[in-house]
């Protein structure tokens, strides 16, 4: 079993401050090396205009990447699409995963509705009904798939158009595409995703169905589950779980015996990544809950799922025969 953490030093409104950017980004560098250093493979998210390292987790992660184990992933919870353009996102993707060799896992999603659509050139209700992201996600999979010496295609959204006549360069790493896990939180995208063959996030806040009802929809079409997973509190809006403390609920606290104990009944469902958030926040005064625990889930929880079966993406390759 892999286990991801991660990485949040997020953004506090009383230090938006650009004095405050060089500090928090260091932080985050921290946090990310000392996961990396501990078996996790860390993960980053993308907001704008809140916070100074979250508006191109694309370019930090390179940063990161030589710094790292080379067995370790770099993920991405979750890239929002729909505020790229098209080729210009894919050539991003590919190189990451060409220079990492294969070692990147991109969620992708719509990112946060309120000021981030409109700041970046998006219709509110055409990026809040998701159909910002399914047209992105729709090109992107042509792209990939696009050889030079095919017909032109054309492709025009209300964001974003354009004519392709060759090949987007890079390709991904002896694959396809880099690993994409599909943010399914409606019932429609579980359906897809494992119709796509895609890895998948279960179980999410803004979820239509309970986690079981969703795996046991992947399953029927898929037959094996990918990608991290935390549970809800019914009947609560994602922005509102955050800023309410509600992505607290289902939390596992205890002895190593006990959250191991958690895992364990994850894992038997069919799970084979785990993605982790510990308490605490980097930048301020619970730092050191937030390491503690890092650390202790380590040293005396990880060892126990090593044997489990690993990262799989249906599209990709096995890296250790390939290297």
């Amino acid at each position: 079993m892999e286990f991801s953490t991660m990485v949040l030093t997020m953004y506090v409104a009383v230090e938006d401050d650009p004095a405050n950017d060089e500090r928090v980004i260091g932080i985050a560098v921290e946090q990310a090396l000392l996961a990396a250093e501990l078996g996790y493979n860390p993960w980053f998210t993308e907001h704008h205009f809140r916070g100074p390292w979250h508006s191109n987790p694309i370019q930090f992660a390179s940063y990161i990447a030589p710094q790292i184990p080379r067995d370790r992933y770099l993920g991405f919870g979750v890239i929002s699409v729909p505020y790229y353009h098209p080729v210009r996102l894919v050539e991003s993707m590919n190189q990451l995963d060409q220079l990492t060799k294969g070692r990147t896992l991109y969620g992708l999603g719509s990112g946060f509705p309120g000021i981030e659509p409109l700041g970046l050139g998006l219709e509110a209700d055409y990026h809040r009904s998701g159909q910002a992201t399914e047209d992105m996600l729709e090109i992107m999979e042509r792209l990939w798939d696009f050889k030079t010496g095919d017909q032109d295609y054309v492709f025009d959204t209300p964001t974003q158009k354009g004519i392709i006549k060759r090949r987007v360069t890079p390709s991904a790493y002896r694959k396809r595409r880099p690993t994409v896990i599909r943010t399914a939180s409606r019932d429609a995208s579980v359906v897809k995703a494992a119709q796509r063959g895609m890895p998948a996030f279960l179980g999410t806040f803004s979820a239509e169905s309970p986690l079981r009802d969703q795996l046991r929809a992947y399953v029927e079409r898929y037959g094996q589950i990918m990608g991290p997973v935390v549970e809800r509190k019914p009947g609560q809006a994602t922005a509102a779980a955050y800023a309410a403390g509600g992505d607290m609920h289902n939390l596992i606290a205890g002895t190593p015996d006990t959250v191991a104990q958690k895992v364990q009944a994850l894992a038997d469902l069919g799970l084979n990544h785990l993605l982790l958030r510990f308490l605490g926040e980097w930048p301020g005064a619970t730092r050191w809950i937030s390491e503690s625990s890092m650390r202790l889930f380590a040293s005396d929880v990880a060892p126990r799922f090593r044997h489990l079966p690993a990262l799989r993406d249906p599209q990709g390759v096995d890296l250790q025969a390939a290297e």
